[in-house]
């Protein structure tokens, strides 16, 4: 039993992490990324530039860049959570 209890709460503060993650990440994206990615159709569209979850990740790294984001290692982790968690669904 406690064994249960110890999974379903490591389970729950997983998730949790999660979550925060992504909502940091959204308002990352909002701060540095909207203003070249206003619409949906830049991760939607059928000929993606990106194919995986770590081209995603280096994506993310190279616009923050060429934008003078000054993106930390942890941000650009959390903004592409994000965007992997709302258009791509590509596995880790």
């Amino acid at each position: 039993m406690k064994f249960f209890i110890l999974t379903l709460l490591a389970v729950s503060l997983s998730l949790n992490v999660v979550a925060d993650e992504v909502s940091n990440g959204a308002e990352l994206f909002n701060k540095n990324c909207i203003k070249c990615h206003q619409t949906p159709a830049n991760f939607t569209r059928k000929n993606k530039k990106t194919k995986s979850y770590s081209a995603l990740k280096k994506r993310v790294k190279q616009c923050g860049l060429m934008v003078g984001a000054s993106l930390f290692d942890d941000e650009v982790e959390s903004i592409t959570n994000y965007l992997n968690q709302q258009y791509y669904h590509y596995a880790k």
